[in-house]
């Protein structure tokens, strides 16, 4: 399955105009599915399960949530780089995990 650099579960922010429909530039969202059957038109492959509720939006044919979902061009979307920044701990801290 060709995943476009997009594999499913990646974090992504659609960073351009989206032609298939009504998803705002800017938007976050995970992949859920990959369209290896080009179902949609407008290059539309890469179902994302985005994190706002739309009437407009669908399931990714089932990958997800109800009026969550839509499909978008590769070309149109970026990897979020997720930073959890450090996790400051004591002796006491790893300690607790070994006991």
């Amino acid at each position: 399955m060709e995943d476009y650099g997009f594999p499913i579960g990646s974090r992504v922010v659609l960073v351009d105009y989206d032609p298939c429909g009504c998803v705002e530039v800017g938007m976050t969202g995970v992949v859920c599915d990959i369209d290896e059957d080009d179902l949609f038109s407008l290059n539309c492959k890469i179902g994302v399960r985005w994190d706002t509720y739309h009437h407009g939006y669908h399931d990714c044919c089932g990958h997800c949530d109800m009026n969550y979902g839509r499909y978008v061009p590769p070309e149109c979307l970026e990897l979020v780089d997720l930073d959890l920044g450090e996790i400051e701990t004591g002796e006491t801290d790893i300690c607790s995990l070994f006991i």
